[in-house]
């Protein structure tokens, strides 16, 4: 038996990392990297058509970091989409553990998002900016659902999933949903609270001067649920074996590593 706490399992995972995907980037903090693999590819798949008149030479996301860009930034890896809870001084303001039942005990706090977009010529300037409101709305939609046809972690077996053997809540209607972003997050409320377009400033070595980004900034409200004696599958003292996102399912995001394997 295990407990869970928001993506955490514990024991705590050793973290797995894969090309610039980190599901598990920081040590059992798989939630981030779910999200920003969901966040990625709802971008690409919404929006990567309209990008591409304005952009065609670069992916609409090139690279998903589970960081502060403060902590890692390369001109070379724009767009990137950063994914990252706030630093200590924010996280000690609002971060808090409630208990509203017996058997309800979470922790609030919240993530941020960070779309930091590449430079680009004076022409496009304007066509990029009315982009990343359109973006906004499109990722307020998708978190607002919770789930996306555009967003499948591969071997899920979810009854609203194509090719899921129907149970009796099976719903042939819902069938093409996606998977459940909460299930895989392991979070109980993921919820947008802003978004809105800013310009990133990179503090360059001197003497070179500031140079600034587009970018678009979310701030998202999460709340990640205790959960008690989940079945372990497997020796958990083994390390989880990662599982690839095959190329044929075209998200363009590079590997792809589910979290781990030992718990349901």
């Amino acid at each position: 038996m295990a407990d869970r706490y928001g993506g955490m399992y514990i024991p705590v995972p050793v973290p797995l990392t894969a090309g610039s995907f980190p599901v598990e980037a920081n040590a059992g903090d798989i939630l981030l990297g779910y999200l920003a693999n969901f966040l990625a590819k709802i971008i690409q798949v919404y929006a990567g058509d309209v990008w591409d008149s304005v952009s065609p030479s670069t992916p609409i996301v090139k690279t998903t970091l589970a960081q502060d860009p403060e902590d890692n930034f390369n001109e070379a890896m724009l767009p990137c989409l950063y994914v990252y809870r706030p630093a200590r001084e924010t996280r000690e303001a609002i971060e808090k553990f409630e208990q509203v039942a017996d058997d309800y005990r979470f922790q609030k706090g919240r993530i941020e998002v960070r779309w930091i977009l590449n430079s680009v010529q004076q022409a496009n300037h304007r066509k990029r900016n009315q982009l990343i409101d359109a973006v906004r709305k499109v990722v307020d939609r998708a978190m607002h659902v919770g789930r996306d046809p555009a967003w499948i972690v591969p071997g899920d077996t979810d009854p609203l999933l194509p090719d899921s053997t129907p149970n009796p809540s099976y719903d042939p209607k819902a069938a093409l949903q996606g998977s459940s972003l909460l299930n895989y997050t392991g979070a109980a409320v993921l919820e947008l609270d802003h978004a809105a377009p800013s310009v990133y400033s990179h503090k360059m070595m001197l003497p070179a001067p500031q140079r600034h980004y587009d970018e678009l900034r979310l701030s998202i409200t999460v709340e990640e649920l205790l959960e008690r004696d989940l079945d372990i599958i497997g020796d958990p003292n083994v390390k989880a074996e990662a599982i690839y996102e095959s190329p044929d399912q075209g998200t363009g995001l590079g590997p792809f590593i589910l979290g781990d394997a030992y718990y349901q």
